[in-house]
């Protein structure tokens, strides 16, 4: 009983957006997943039918209760909610590339648009989700890191991989970080990497930042407007940094122990699979860190003896 009266409520706010005919023609043919959401919390309301078979769900019933949100495959959900909130209320169009998740735990790579629409005085956000298969530049980009990757080892790796990276993703920052192990809350670069080459390396604070997400061990991604997200934190202003997307690094026991990072004083659009090869890459980067840790051991073990 409880769960028709939910959503009874929700056809209520709905508000007979239905009677226009020329909006159904659209709503119901589209060949995209159309979404009808609630402009506070981003619940869904209602569906089309290619949301049903691009999410492979039975029936409307399986969207209701749910965000928006809920749809990512990755998407760290908190910054997700405040961009979307802001965005809206600025009543500005989002676009945005990202992972997407089916009811059958299958992953797609999708685009998505969202835009507040006002229905006769009530306000309603429109969500529509297409499917993309284009794997081309992915297939470039992995080849291109894999080739001239794949001998080096240590420092020269990471060296490599920063360089490649930035160019790969016209990233005007590619960092390296361990976390220090004296202190929760700070990290040091081992390699960090601008425009014009390597750099030097520096220590950092993590509090009030945007490696929250990474410190959790989930790859976190902020296309633009950083230093409105997170007003104050000393490396965004003093670098000018726009935007950012950051895997974790996981040491052999699977806990975080760095970050792979890129970072741009501009918006950064995000690539097809960019978060799946900058984990491939990241998890590579742990084991040269272990590496180099093992080597740093027999080293000192060596001395000793001697």
């Amino acid at each position: 009983m409880r769960r028709f009266k939910l959503i009874e409520n929700q056809q209520n706010r709905l508000n007979n957006y239905d009677t226009n005919p020329l909006f159904m023609s659209v709503f119901n043919d589209s060949p995209d997943a159309i979404f009808i959401l609630d402009p506070y919390d981003f619940q869904i309301l209602d569906c089309n039918r290619k949301s049903l078979e691009l999410f492979q769900a039975r029936d409307k019933n399986e969207f209701y209760n749910l965000q928006s949100f809920n749809l990512y495959g990755s998407e760290p959900v908190e910054f997700s909610k405040k961009n979307f909130i802001q965005e809206t209320q600025k009543g500005k169009e989002y676009v945005q590339e990202l992972n997407f998740k089916t009811f059958a735990n299958n992953i797609f790579w999708g685009k998505m648009s969202q835009k507040l629409i006002d229905n006769e005085g009530n306000k309603l956000v429109v969500l529509r989700i297409s499917k993309i298969i284009d794997y081309n530049k992915t297939s470039e980009i992995l080849d291109t890191l894999v080739k001239h990757t794949s001998r080096e080892t240590g420092r020269s790796f990471f060296k490599t991989l920063t360089r490649l990276l930035a160019s790969a993703y016209e990233a005007k920052y590619v960092m390296i970080a361990k976390l220090k192990e004296d202190t929760e809350d700070t990290a040091e670069s081992i390699e960090f990497y601008e425009e014009k080459g390597p750099a030097e390396n520096f220590k950092f604070s993590l509090k009030n930042g945007p490696f929250s997400n990474v410190l959790k061990g989930y790859i976190s991604y902020y296309p633009n407007s950083l230093r409105e997200l997170f007003p104050g934190y000393k490396l965004i202003e003093d670098m000018g940094i726009e935007s950012f997307l950051g895997a974790p690094v996981f040491d052999r026991d699977g806990i975080v122990c760095g970050m792979l990072v890129l970072m741009d004083d501009k918006p950064m659009p995000e690539k097809p699979n960019s978060r799946n090869i900058l984990s491939i890459f990241a998890a590579r980067t742990g084991a040269e860190m272990e590496r180099l840790l093992e080597e740093d051991e027999i080293r000192c073990h060596t001395e000793e003896l001697n």
